[in-house]
């Protein structure tokens, strides 16, 4: 899938946790590629954080 056909579909749904992975997942988050997560307690805290 091309990046314009991604940003065009209803749900982009990401699969990724784990303090190694917290920046992508921000940025994935932040620039819009994935509306839907799933990921660990920790990091899911850990973003909340970020965006609260």
């Amino acid at each position: 899938m091309r990046f314009d056909q991604l940003r065009r579909v209803d749900r982009s749904i990401g699969v990724a946790g784990g303090p190694r992975k917290f920046n992508a997942i921000l940025g994935a988050i932040r620039g819009g590629w994935v509306n839907v997560l799933v990921t660990d307690l920790l990091t899911a805290r850990r973003l909340t954080a970020a965006e609260g």
